[in-house]
């Protein structure tokens, strides 16, 4: 993967900062979220700075708590119930350290546009 500075409009993936901390340590290699974001290039930040550029492939819904159990070592949650009503996994195929300040809008919980002028 090509690394390239964030361009304003670039889509920043949130994290909290122990989830992000298993993504850029290699333990957590799918992300598990409430709607199924398309593949391609994302940022990945917490705190108003990126910590990585990252292509995200194809998500795939998991149905069943067994099938959420049966990737637990990839997604690294331990749940007792399908942690959101329509659960998606996307997995994290490469990830490219960086670390750029953002400006982070007010309210925004699970993804952003890139905007500098921090």
């Amino acid at each position: 993967m090509i690394i390239k500075h964030p361009s304003p409009g670039d889509k920043i993936l949130m994290f909290r900062p122990e989830c992000l901390q298993l993504v850029l340590g290699g333990a957590k290699t799918l992300e598990i979220r409430g709607r199924p974001f398309r593949s391609g290039t994302y940022y990945l930040g917490c705190q108003s700075q990126i910590y990585a550029q990252a292509k995200l492939g194809r998500a795939f819904p998991i149905h069943t708590l067994r099938d959420f159990a049966r990737t637990k070592h990839q997604h690294r949650m331990g749940c007792t119930k399908l942690p959101y009503l329509k659960t998606f996994a996307i997995p994290i195929l490469e990830l490219s350290p960086m670390f750029v300040k953002y400006c982070h809008p007010r309210g925004a919980i699970t993804i952003c546009r890139y905007r500098s002028g921090v």
